[in-house]
């Protein structure tokens, strides 16, 4: 059966944890802090979380690590950071 736009999916704590990238303990962590969507019981010993629900974390976190900072810009002309890359390369010679 294909999927169409309007229908959800159902996902277990691995395919969550895929997801977000992070561990399964994590996302009972982030749950038990209040922080994450919770699972629907489809029996007792079964629970699912709503594909869009999850989604919809996943870019509230985008959302709130994308705010933009002010640019500083560099006093520095590009001569002058390719000068300052670091140490030489090569061994030091003998003095």
């Amino acid at each position: 059966m294909n999927a169409s736009v309007g229908e959800e999916r159902l996902l277990r704590a691995a395919d969550v944890a895929a997801v977000v990238g992070v561990s399964r303990a994590y996302i009972y962590h982030l749950m038990k802090q209040g922080t994450f969507p919770r699972p629907i019981a489809l029996s007792r010993n079964c629970a699912r979380w709503v594909h869009s629900e999850v989604q919809t974390w996943v870019h509230e976190r985008i959302g709130t690590a994308r705010v933009k900072a002010p640019i500083v810009s560099s006093s520095l002309t590009s001569s002058e950071m390719g000068q300052r890359r670091g140490r030489p390369r090569g061994r030091p010679s003998a003095a």
